[in-house]
């Protein structure tokens, strides 16, 4: 009763080194999200390299409402939290939390320098 995406929300492993790289990752690049009236507001440590926009375009259409994908810096709703962090800006269908997931894995791992 779940899609296959859903999968993605959830991860086994019995390595140490696996679950610690698993946390350490989640928030390489993603910081945080919130809603920002109808719009879903996720915060980053870094912006997202060029192209990358147009690959979450395509490859994660499904999970909006509607409308696309945009960057831009912090809303004025948002009061001044983190407000030197770039965002990306969507209407979320609130119904794809696999593939939301997928799509911050994605933002986790696309070009980044290699960990030293």
């Amino acid at each position: 009763m779940i899609s296959p995406e859903d999968m993605s929300l959830i991860k086994f492993t019995d390595n140490i080194e696996d679950a610690v790289e698993e946390i350490l990752t989640f928030y390489r690049r993603f910081n945080s999200y919130r809603y920002v009236k109808d719009r879903l507001v996720m915060r980053l440590n870094s912006p997202l390299p060029h192209g990358a926009l147009e690959h979450i375009q395509r490859e994660f259409s499904t999970i909006l409402d509607m409308g696309t994908y945009e960057l831009s810096g912090a809303l004025p709703e948002e009061e001044d939290e983190l407000p030197g962090m770039p965002r990306l800006i969507f209407k979320f269908n609130r119904r794809s939390h696999g593939k939301l997931r997928q799509l911050v894995d994605y933002i986790n791992r696309v070009d980044l320098p290699p960990k030293r």
